[in-house]
C-alpha cells in the first residue's frame, strides 16, 4: 500500500511538473508589435555597377512591424510578420564635375514574412523562413553642377523609362530570414535576425538584364506582445 501511495505521489509530481513546463511554453499572447535597429547593405558580383569602387558600407536604419504567432505543438509554431523597413547602403559615386563622392542609397519597403517556422523551448525561439518585399520609395544622394547634394528619386524608376543612370530598382524583392529570440517575460522579447536577398534588386534599361546586386541586413528587434 505504501509503495502504491509513493508511486501515485510520484506520478502526480511528474504530471504537475510536465503541466508546468507545457504552460511555460504555451503562447498566451500571439500578437506582437516590433521595432528594431538594423544595419542594411548590398551584396553581389555587380556592386561596381552602382558604387564605382565596387564596395559598399552598411547603412544604419530601423524597422517596425506586427507579428502573429500560431502555435502548432509544444515546441513548433509559425510566425507571420508584416514590417516596414528602411534599407540601403553607403556607396561611392562619380561624375565629370564633382569627381568621386560618398552617397547614400535609401529604400523604403513593406516586407511580408508569411511563414517563419519557429522552434521554441524555455523562452528561446529559433526561426527561419522566406520574405517578400514591395518597394514603396527610393532615393540616392547626388551632387549637382554646383556641388550641392540633392535627393534623386529617379532611381526608383519605371521599367519602360530610361533613368539618367540607365538603371532602376525592382519593385519586388525575395529572400530568406533567420533569427534567434529570447522572451524576457510573456510580454517583452529581444532578438537578433538576418535577412539575405536572393533576387537582384536592379535592372538595366539599356542592356535589358538583371544586375547582380542583392539586399542583406541584420538587426536587433524588440517585441511587445499583446
Amino acid at each position: 500500500m505504501k509503495n502504491i501511495k509513493n508511486t501515485g505521489l510520484l506520478i502526480l509530481f511528474v504530471l504537475l511538473f510536465s503541466s508546468n513546463l507545457i504552460g511555460q511554453n504555451t503562447i498566451t499572447k500571439p500578437f506582437t508589435i516590433k521595432a528594431g535597429y538594423q544595419q542594411t547593405d548590398l551584396h553581389g558580383d555587380d556592386i561596381d555597377f552602382l558604387s564605382v569602387d565596387g564596395k559598399t558600407t552598411a547603412l544604419n536604419s530601423f524597422m517596425i512591424g506586427v507579428e502573429y504567432h500560431s502555435e502548432i505543438s509544444k515546441f513548433i509554431s509559425f510566425k507571420h510578420e508584416l514590417n516596414f523597413n528602411i534599407s540601403g547602403a553607403e556607396v561611392l559615386l562619380s561624375d565629370a564635375i564633382n569627381g568621386e563622392y560618398l552617397s547614400t542609397l535609401r529604400m523604403n519597403s513593406l516586407q511580408l514574412q508569411p511563414l517563419n517556422v519557429t522552434f521554441r523551448v524555455k523562452g528561446f525561439q529559433i526561426y527561419v523562413g522566406p520574405y517578400a518585399s514591395a518597394l514603396l520609395d527610393a532615393r540616392i544622394n547626388r551632387k549637382d553642377e554646383l556641388g550641392n547634394t540633392y535627393k534623386d528619386k529617379s532611381i526608383f524608376g519605371e521599367s519602360d523609362e530610361e533613368t539618367e543612370q540607365n538603371k532602376y530598382l525592382q519593385k519586388i524583392d525575395f529572400g530568406a530570414t533567420a533569427g534567434v529570440l529570447f522572451e524576457l517575460n510573456k510580454t517583452i522579447s529581444l532578438g537578433v535576425r538576418y535577412n539575405y536577398g536572393l533576387v537582384p534588386i536592379f535592372d538595366s534599361t539599356t542592356e535589358q538584364k538583371s544586375i547582380k546586386i542583392y539586399n542583406k541586413s541584420w538587426g536587433v528587434v524588440l517585441g511587445y506582445s499583446l
